[in-house]
């Protein structure tokens, strides 16, 4: 009975769907052309090339490095394995859904446990800064602003990754010797003719899960708006907690106090939507790896960002 009604139910929403793709056409059809600009030009310039690195950078050892220098802040302080270091540092510099990406690869070739991706998944989100400056910076017509937005994101994160501590702790820290690091990175890293095809075509793969996503997120925003007569507002919000670089784009045109744009910018980068989400989760599938602390993290992220942003300013 309960597996009718859920069939039922979808088959309605998408009949729903259906009606606004055929009554909005073409308001749907420039937001689609909108969502694709926005890949284009923010999205993928600052992913794809970023996920062929990584990759690379896994194969020669860069895992094992980092690990062995990182090994005393992320074992003592953040008590976990410190071959997510790798992670977290990537991240930094990449963005999300890009820590999941990474994560996924670690646990695929055994360098961590299911139990470390659920962990560091918690702080490891950050929005990439390219992204930031170009989504922001336009908005606010100040740099100093943006750090500021930057530096509450990634500072939150560290606080996350405090009270997350005790969270499926690393009970074993195993003293690295570097040169045996290095012997193990001869001894199984392949060539890199052998490996780039099926770098490009995993990234390419990625690329597109990210690029689908945004686009049915944008429909189901803008079918939303249409559902619900509200505010200019609250369509933004509602955009932007759907897919943040919708929201993002869209805090442009309200007519509100600096303070409370920049509130909502923090809020969406913070949260990252429920689309970033998604992706997040259609890349951890294969290895069926728990979301239930990263989602409970995306909202202890909102209020420590906010928190921070407004101590700083």
């Amino acid at each position: 009975m309960k597996k009718n009604i859920k069939n039922l139910t979808i088959i309605l929403l998408l009949l729903i769907i259906l009606f606004f793709l055929i009554k909005s056409n073409f308001l749907i059809k420039k937001n689609i052309i909108n969502t694709s600009k926005l890949f284009i030009t923010q999205v993928f310039p600052s992913l794809f090339p970023m996920f062929i690195l990584s990759s690379i950078l896994i194969n020669y050892g860069f895992v094992e490095i980092l690990s062995y220098f990182f090994s005393y802040p992320f074992y003592h302080i953040f008590k976990i394995n410190p071959k997510t270091a790798y992670i977290f540092i990537m991240s930094l510099l990449t963005g999300s859904p890009s820590n999941a990406k990474y994560t996924i690869q670690l646990v695929k070739d055994n360098y961590i446990t299911k139990k470390d991706a659920e962990k560091i998944l918690c702080f490891s989100f950050f929005a990439n800064p390219i992204f930031i400056i170009n989504s922001t910076f336009p908005i606010f017509r100040d740099l100093n602003i943006v750090l500021k937005i930057i530096f509450s994101l990634y500072v939150s994160n560290i606080f996350i990754g405090l009270i997350f501590r005790n969270f499926n702790k690393c009970n074993k820290n195993n003293k690295l010797n570097f040169k045996n690091i290095l012997t193990n990175i001869n001894q199984k890293t392949k060539k890199l003719n052998e490996i780039l095809t099926s770098i490009i075509f995993d990234a390419i793969k990625t690329m597109l899960l990210i690029f689908s996503s945004m686009i049915i997120f944008s429909i189901l925003s803008n079918i939303i708006i249409q559902l619900i007569p509200t505010n200019n507002f609250f369509k933004v919000l509602i955009s932007g907690l759907l897919e943040m670089s919708n929201g993002l784009f869209n805090l442009q045109t309200l007519n509100i106090s600096l303070y409370l744009k920049e509130i909502l910018a923090i809020t969406f980068l913070s949260f990252s939507g429920i689309c970033i989400i998604f992706q997040i989760k259609s890349i951890l599938n294969e290895e069926n790896i728990s979301l239930k602390y990263f989602i409970l993290s995306r909202f202890i992220h909102v209020v420590f960002a906010i928190l921070t942003f407004s101590i700083i300013i």
